[in-house]
């Protein structure tokens, strides 16, 4: 079953932070070593671990978006709220971690407006639109496994399984028989 998880940040001093969730493990695990990277470079004394995923606690949103008005909009945030003492991870460090070095320099620099004049505002938006098909796309492939994995742990109701998951009921039919699993048989139920 997958087991939805988080990057836990804990600096002495300063207040614990969490990233997530992480569907795959393997995503938290790489979010936490490029975390940790950029942490001993800047000779901060952070443990960074992946925790499982607490609904008690706030978690930071994994993905920032990268349209240029909302960027400047969560720095600007950023700003009002924590001045020059900006908490680790800051928004720009968070932003290295999701798309690297290169594209968060650049992200940044159109934000805050060091970019020079802002490109076409149609481009901006269709590459905006394709990222955020493509977070839907994986998040919907996401669900769908969990789907399955809803069913193969026992829960044989498709209207619970939307419930959970807010796929069609169409979809989980068609991916349960993509498994290989046939729903409507009840001749392997007890």
């Amino acid at each position: 079953m997958l087991d939805p998880t988080a990057v836990a940040i804990n600096i002495p001093g300063a207040k614990p932070v969490r990233i997530g969730p992480f569907i795959a493990p393997t995503n938290a695990e790489r979010y936490a070593e490029r975390l940790r990277s950029i942490a001993a470079s800047r000779r901060l004394n952070a443990d960074i671990n992946v925790v499982r995923t607490n609904r008690g606690l706030d978690h930071l949103d994994v993905r920032l978006p990268t349209e240029s008005w909302a960027l400047a909009e969560l720095l600007a945030q950023e700003e009002d709220q924590h001045g020059e003492e900006v908490p680790f991870p800051d928004i720009y460090t968070r932003l290295i971690v999701q798309c690297g070095a290169v594209r968060a320099e650049e992200l940044r620099d159109k934000a805050t407006g060091w970019a020079g004049p802002a490109d076409d505002r149609i481009s901006e938006l269709t590459e905006s639109a394709e990222e955020w098909r493509h977070q839907r796309d994986q998040a919907s492939t996401a669900l769908q496994r969990i789907a399955v994995q809803l069913w193969l742990a026992g829960l044989h109701n498709i209207r619970r399984i939307h419930a959970i998951t807010g796929l069609s009921r169409a979809t989980i039919y068609a991916e349960l028989r993509f498994k290989g699993i046939e729903p409507t048989d009840r001749t392997t139920e007890k």
